[in-house]
């Protein structure tokens, strides 16, 4: 899978951005869709976790194969739903992979959303699996998701650490949409151009007052809020633009940073500066270059130095 800095590289998927988070996340996918092992995908909610590995899948070579999909908190709380494991697998006359969701995933991939909501119980059958001790002639790939912190959940007794290292063989930590500069501007337009397509609306842009409003936001919910926000807008907004109200954000006072050296504020100011640039402009850099009034090699120099490139 060629690394394409202008595109996502798994567009089925609807991974976008071009960030140095988002670069870091291609090449992890190119290198671990190669392989078959178990990965741990960790982040925040909203994150793209699920995204990631459909892409995993999608780029790997079982992606004419099942793609399954099992909640591990849902399906724990819902009883009638396939298991993961036959009912009475512990008989001798059960097959412990007839009619379940491992069956159903045969020769495909398997993810395991919140994979620390599986009862203790499953777990152990599922650790069995993984270490091929229990019979039969499934052959997953397994895939889990979490976006809890598995260390206090072992410690809590909710998930066994010999189960976390058996799927922990490769890890991808899915970045904050806070930590990806640049990528915002990307990502909204992309919401907007989707749903305006889907409500038969026409498509406005964003006004300055929202870019500056979107840029101040933490985004405690990442890229899922930012979907929503921008569906919102889409329905609400009234003019020939999207304004913040339309997003329900408004123009945050900025807090007062802690006190600190004179490099420290100048460091702030610098990243800010970057950052507001290019989620104005979308991420063009010849522009921002301009705005900013230096050259692109310092543009370039800026940007990894801060770590936004």
């Amino acid at each position: 899978m060629p690394v394409n800095p202008n595109a996502y590289p798994c567009e089925p998927c609807g991974l976008l951005g071009d960030s140095l988070p988002m670069r870091d996340l291609y090449k992890l996918i190119t290198k671990f869709s190669a392989t078959d092992s178990p990965v741990l995908i960790q982040g925040e909610a909203g994150t793209g976790k699920q995204l990631i590995a459909r892409a995993l899948h999608q780029q790997s070579q079982r992606r004419q194969q099942p793609f399954i999909v099992f909640d591990c908190q849902a399906r724990a709380q819902r009883p009638g739903q396939t298991p993961l494991f036959a009912p009475g697998c512990g008989e001798t006359n059960v097959h412990p992979l007839s009619g379940s969701v491992l069956q159903a995933a045969n020769r495909g991939t398997l993810l395991l959303e919140q994979v620390q909501g599986l009862p203790l119980d499953i777990q152990e059958q599922l650790l069995r699996f993984l270490q091929r001790k229990t019979p039969g002639d499934v052959d997953v790939r397994v895939l889990a998701t979490s976006n809890v912190d598995l260390a206090l959940a072992i410690s809590r007794g909710q998930l066994r650490e010999d189960l976390y290292y058996r799927l922990n063989v490769l890890q991808i930590i899915a970045a904050p949409l806070r930590e990806r500069f640049g990528d915002l501007a990307m990502l909204a337009n992309h919401f907007a151009q989707r749903y305006s397509r889907e409500n038969g609306r026409r498509e406005r842009p964003f006004s300055q007052e929202a870019l500056i409003a979107m840029g101040e936001h933490d985004w405690p919910g990442n890229v899922r809020e930012l979907a929503n926000r921008v569906r919102q807008a889409q329905a609400l907004a009234q003019g020939n633009r999207i304004e913040a109200i339309d997003l329900g954000l408004g123009i945050e006072t900025l807090v007062t940073a802690p006190m600190g050296t004179l490099h420290d504020y100048k460091h702030r100011a610098e990243r800010q500066a970057l950052g507001d640039v290019l989620l104005r402009h979308g991420g063009n850099l010849s522009t921002a270059a301009r705005v900013l009034g230096v050259s692109r090699p310092t543009l370039y120099r800026l940007l990894h130095k801060h770590q936004m490139r």
